[in-house]
């Protein structure tokens, strides 16, 4: 019965909401209706959106009465974008720009972002005195990225190299992914590279020691970070807006 009514309530508010873009406020909106948790869902998955997940919008949502998990589809909405010609959604380009992975030939070609997921856990929270809140698990689906390198590859890219780290990836053997971890704003499976400024606003980035064989990396990559935040600071709110350009050594 609660099911049918948010259904009937959805469809009363559909004419504010049919071929909008959703924003902050129209998911408030819905929120105060008394909508149902998993049709605003729905809807937020299924919609162009314009979300602001700053750190500031997302206290203000919090405060509106929003759910975390309503929250959270938000944050991974905002890193899809919806395609009306195949009905699909997809990672993009962060920002115009892209990822390319030169060859020992000296021959470059463009990499195709992944998209990434987020959940948060608390599996450490029965642990006597455990400081750091939840932890944020970031996903990209499957085991192998199609991508093979050696273990000293080069990249180049247009993007702003403060916005891209580049991380050691786990593999996990109940699901088809590969993840990465965090505790608070912290990993131990960031990898050190080396940044170069070609000119041109592109940039060289290489892993600062050889890469370790049969293992999975990935480049993390935030759009329209603010200025002022630390990389993983900001990636702890909004993991699953990131790009992850994936990639493994042979």
């Amino acid at each position: 019965m609660r099911t049918l009514i948010a259904v009937f309530l959805l469809a009363l508010a559909m004419p504010a909401f049919a071929g909008d873009t959703l924003d902050n406020k129209t998911v408030v909106e819905m929120v105060k209706l008394g909508l149902d948790q998993q049709i605003i869902g729905t809807k937020i998955d299924t919609s162009q959106n314009h979300f602001d997940t700053s750190p500031k919008a997302l206290s203000s949502l919090k405060h509106a009465g929003v759910s975390s998990a309503l929250i959270s589809k938000m944050i991974q909405a905002s890193g899809t974008v919806h395609d009306s010609n195949d009905g699909g959604s997809h990672a993009g380009h962060a920002d115009g720009g892209e990822f390319r992975f030169v060859d020992a030939g000296g021959h470059s070609s463009t990499m195709t972002p992944v998209r990434v997921t987020a959940e948060l856990s608390n599996r450490k929270a029965w642990i006597p005195f455990h400081v750091g809140g939840p932890e944020t698990f970031m996903f990209i689906k499957n085991h192998h990225a199609p991508l093979r390198t050696s273990a000293t590859p080069a990249f180049t890219t247009d993007i702003d190299p403060l916005t891209v780290r580049l991380v050691h990836l786990g593999q996990h053997k109940d699901r088809d992914s590969r993840y990465v971890v965090f505790s608070g704003s912290t990993t131990d499976r960031e990898v050190e590279v080396t940044t170069t400024d070609l000119g041109n606003g592109n940039y060289s980035i290489k892993p600062a020691k050889p890469l370790q064989a049969g293992e999975e990396y990935a480049y993390l990559v935030l759009a329209q970070m603010p200025a002022g935040y630390g990389f993983w600071t900001y990636f702890a709110q909004n993991a699953a807006a990131a790009k992850a350009y994936d990639f493994g050594v042979d």
